[in-house]
């Protein structure tokens, strides 16, 4: 039995080369780290934002090549860190690296883009658009002849507030076509004396009921149109209501 033990360092030839090989390079790499020791990758800490962080800086915050390989990938799919705890989901990377690296990191805001809508300058006339005009903003047929229509009959938008008694007319079309419409200065748009109907002459606060059926019966009965002077004389007309029709029709 005491002389069994000596049977454990009984090699082959074979055995005894590869133990010999073994003991050498051994020998080798135990020398080659007492000579020549690895330097430890030197970590600097600086401010940096993962979005735009290239490999030097990388390598110097202590990330190595395979560390930045990921990130690379993920930035080129589309990813991007919006705070600095996004740093964190860094696939690959220690944690305990990653958190003693979020006070440095700093993410420069992107400038958001300005809404199509809010760059649109307004260019409509609302008493000049056609029907195409207002399909064109992306209105149905239906509510653009309305709008028309409407102002037809009040002889001119007065105010683009009016549009809101168009029917059919819903919150969400006004907001959309408000900001593409020139504002409608005072006093500027005259109605069409010749096609004035009762309500738009009631509108003017000028005649009194029964003048203005007297008026719209001689228009349609007798094809008789009278001008501003008869106006102002059949009816007694005052200076200030003269003046009033004048400023608010094309009549002559």
């Amino acid at each position: 039995m005491k002389s069994d033990w000596k049977a454990y360092f009984i090699f082959s030839e074979k055995e005894l080369k590869a133990v010999i090989v073994i003991g050498i390079f051994i020998l080798i790499s135990t020398a080659t780290a007492i000579l020549f020791p690895s330097k430890p990758i030197l970590q600097k800490r600086f401010y940096f934002d993962p979005n735009s962080l290239d490999s030097n800086a990388a390598m110097q915050l202590g990330f190595l090549p395979k560390h930045f390989k990921t990130l690379s990938k993920f930035r080129a799919k589309g990813g991007r860190f919006y705070k600095p705890k996004d740093l964190l989901k860094w696939y690959g990377v220690p944690q305990a690296q990653l958190e003693s690296l979020l006070p440095f990191v700093r993410i420069v805001s992107i400038p958001k883009k300005k809404n199509k809508q809010s760059q649109f300058k307004p260019w409509l006339d609302i008493n000049r658009a056609s029907l195409k005009d207002l399909m064109g903003l992306k209105l149905s047929p239906g509510l653009a002849k309305r709008i028309i229509r409407y102002r037809d009959y009040l002889g001119g938008y007065q105010s683009i507030g009016q549009l809101k008694k168009v029917y059919g007319m819903s919150e969400e079309d006004y907001q959309r076509l408000r900001p593409k419409l020139l504002p409608i200065r005072a006093n500027t748009v005259k109605m069409h004396w010749a096609t004035m109907n009762y309500n738009q002459m009631a509108s003017l606060g000028i005649f009194e009921p029964r003048d203005i059926w007297t008026i719209i019966h001689l228009r349609k009965e007798q094809g008789k149109e009278l001008g501003w002077e008869e106006l102002i004389t059949r009816f007694d007309l005052n200076k200030e209501q003269a003046y009033q029709l004048k400023a608010q029709t094309d009549i002559r």
